[in-house]
């Protein structure tokens, strides 16, 4: 499911009750589908519902006339474009994997779910460091687990695991899993931090960054960061004071966007809203300069 969308995965964090996960669209590369593999790739995530028989007891692959009848559709085509590239349409199938998965384990239906995902707008690099971190250090902060390489189920581990060339039945499809193959086991592949970041930080220096965070945040309120971690943190305007001190509150204090006041202000402007929350958690964390 997940490779079917024009959706990058920059972090994620997979908790008992709830998950938090940090993703870029990317509508330029929807832009230059074509109209067949739009409608291949929509009919792959919804497939036309069949009647199966004796004879025919699973699912048909998608047919011919089946994708001929959307692209012969230009609506269809722009619509489902647009929606394979739409933060909403991605959490609401993801969302629905997990609740099928879950309720064929527990033999139950129902909504898994209690209610609709939250979503916060990221604006730049020293955004995207900040709420990766944030999400990948919510084990610690759970006391679930110790150290990052501990904390299972989320990016920071996954690229461990990548660096030292680790395979984990974690990352990995089960064999005797019946689900699309296209989905991935519902875990959406990760991008690289070079990749979210234009090349401005690299794995080591987040994995670096992450794991010195953790250390102030699990350890509490007698910790300090080491020094070594202070250029990275100038590099991206963060102050470190205010990271140290108010990292545990980071999700808190942004609600609708993350980013400078100036950029809180100009996505404000842009909802037709007189402004959005987080001013004063800029000025705290970004080095802001209004």
């Amino acid at each position: 499911m997940v490779k079917i969308f024009a959706v990058e995965t920059i972090a994620r964090s997979i908790m008992s009750n709830h998950l938090h996960i940090q993703v870029r669209i990317r509508p330029d590369l929807a832009k230059a589908w074509s109209s067949e593999e739009v409608a291949l790739r929509w009919l792959t995530l919804c497939p036309p519902k069949r009647i199966l028989s004796n004879t025919n007891p699973k699912p048909l692959l998608v047919s011919d006339p089946e994708v001929q009848a959307i692209i012969n559709n230009p609506t269809a085509v722009e619509t489902y474009r647009k929606r394979l590239c739409c933060i909403s349409w991605f959490n609401g199938r993801l969302n629905e994997y997990i609740a099928r998965r879950a309720n064929k384990e527990d033999g139950c239906t129902g909504r898994f779910w209690e209610g609709r995902f939250h979503c916060k707008r990221i604006f730049d690099v020293a955004g995207i460091i900040a709420t990766a971190a944030y999400i990948d250090l919510n084990p610690i902060r759970a006391q679930c687990a110790i150290s990052i390489e501990d904390s299972d189920y989320t990016s920071a581990q996954e690229r461990i695991y990548n660096l030292i060339g680790h395979s984990d039945p974690k990352y990995n499809s089960d064999p005797n899993d019946n689900s699309d193959p296209n989905d991935n086991n519902g875990s959406p592949t990760l991008i690289t931090i070079e990749d979210a970041t234009n090349q401005s930080v690299s794995t080591l220096e987040y994995l670096a960054l992450v794991d010195q965070t953790g250390r102030f945040l699990v350890r509490g309120k007698k910790g300090r960061i080491p020094p070594e971690i202070t250029p990275l943190l100038d590099k991206l305007n963060i102050s470190i004071s205010a990271w140290e001190k108010n990292n545990e509150q980071f999700a808190k204090y942004f609600r609708r966007a993350i980013g400078t006041t100036n950029q809180l202000r100009s996505a404000a402007k842009k909802a037709n809203k007189l402004w959005f929350q987080g001013h004063y958690a800029a000025k705290l964390f970004f080095s802001d300069v209004t």
